[in-house]
């Protein structure tokens, strides 16, 4: 399975507030990969070219290393937060409200 790529720095970067040991978390980046590989044949079938690094990325964000997101996000992690704008998605989400919350952000050249 190809993982979705992490990149600090993307029109279409995606942070996942998380803690070590959290299974949620776990739970919540398989629901992602998961998603990015249905958008990935998706565009195979559509023959729509997709960038190097991939549709989206996730950038993994420890909150325990944060003290002010700590005291935000601990309680509702994972959280998934769109970088350019601050939106977020807190769980519990299933796939198709990961999709509706990811794929109106996207921006392709």
């Amino acid at each position: 399975m190809t993982e979705i790529k992490e990149k600090s720095s993307s029109e279409n970067c995606f942070e996942l507030y998380v803690t070590d040991a959290c299974h949620l978390c776990d739970e919540a980046l398989d629901l992602l990969n998961d998603l990015h590989q249905q958008m990935l044949a998706l565009a195979d079938e559509a023959n729509f070219t997709v960038p190097d690094t991939g549709i989206f990325s996730i950038q993994k964000k420890e909150i325990t290393e944060n003290e002010s997101l700590f005291e935000a996000y601990g309680k509702r992690i994972p959280v998934l937060i769109f970088v350019p704008t601050g939106e977020e998605l807190a769980w519990p989400f299933d796939i198709q409200q990961a999709y509706s919350f990811i794929f109106p952000k996207l921006r392709f050249a």
